[in-house]
């Protein structure tokens, strides 16, 4: 807590420099009974409508779209960002950790469709820098997307090969899912912006965003089962950054804020 100031004095504002968010979010307890089996697949072993005999031919194809770890209720691929880049914001944050957003990362950003699912299947890509899209599937895939902001795309990717791809010319307001012409239930989500101030939660709701710079920030929390576009928005969160290190501990939610 903040130490109290004098009667009648406003609030001192935040020492000027950069600090790091942390936190987590997870589902409330009170809706512990109805979470989502983590076992939840689309096809299994053989049951792929479509090329079969590579397509959940060993491993059955998890359903993504809505991932809670069962142990500590915490919610998979769900996007926190800033809109735009804060004023003192920096371009480039070195002491991102690659945990949480392997673009911010000196290491090559790549796209894997493998067992023909995307991997990662939510991500952040920086606008106008071109990133890999691999397969080591054995058979042709297709990474295509209609954004808000850019013009449409759809890439072949051959099997087992790889290709480079810049389909964000400039950031987009909101995640923008992209999908396989010939396999239907392919589909993820990416973010691409012009600023680093972003993360995807990991497999237990975490996250973090280094170097913001001191203040008040509103980030959008935002998670493909509420819904597409700005309907995806699962809250804007108003948090006041210090310097050094900001838990924000549990940014707790109810079950129906993630659905449409």
């Amino acid at each position: 807590p903040s130490e109290k100031t004098g009667e009648g004095d406003p609030p001192s504002a935040p020492e000027k420099g950069f600090g790091t968010i942390t936190g987590k979010i997870v589902i409330d307890s009170a809706d512990e009974g109805s979470l989502p089996s983590p076992e939840a697949i689309l096809f299994a072993v053989g049951k792929a409508p479509v090329d079969n005999t590579f397509c959940a031919s060993e491993m059955a194809i998890r359903n993504e779209s809505f991932i809670v770890n069962p142990m500590t209720r915490g919610v998979q691929n769900v996007f926190i960002y800033l809109e735009e880049m804060p004023d003192d914001g920096k371009k480039v944050i070195a002491t991102q950790k690659t945990e949480f957003w392997p673009s911010a990362s000196k290491e090559n950003l790549v796209l894997d469709q493998q067992n023909c699912t995307y991997k990662p299947h939510a991500m952040l890509v920086k606008a106008g820098e071109a990133f890999t899209a691999n397969s080591q599937d054995s058979v042709v895939h297709s990474y295509r997307g209609t954004p808000f902001k850019n013009s449409p795309f759809n890439e072949n990717v051959n099997p087992n090969s790889s290709l480079k791809v810049n389909p964000y010319r400039r950031p987009e307001p909101y995640p923008v899912p992209i999908s396989c012409a010939t396999h239907s239930w392919m589909s993820g989500y990416q973010l691409p912006l012009s600023h680093p101030y972003a993360a995807v939660t990991n497999d237990k709701g975490e996250f973090q965003i280094s170097d913001l710079p001191t203040g008040e920030h509103e980030f959008i929390i935002w998670h493909e089962n509420k819904g597409s576009l700005g309907k995806g928005v699962v809250a804007k969160q108003k948090v006041t950054v210090n310097v050094g290190e900001n838990d924000l501990g549990e940014l707790t939610f109810r079950l129906n804020q993630f659905k449409k």
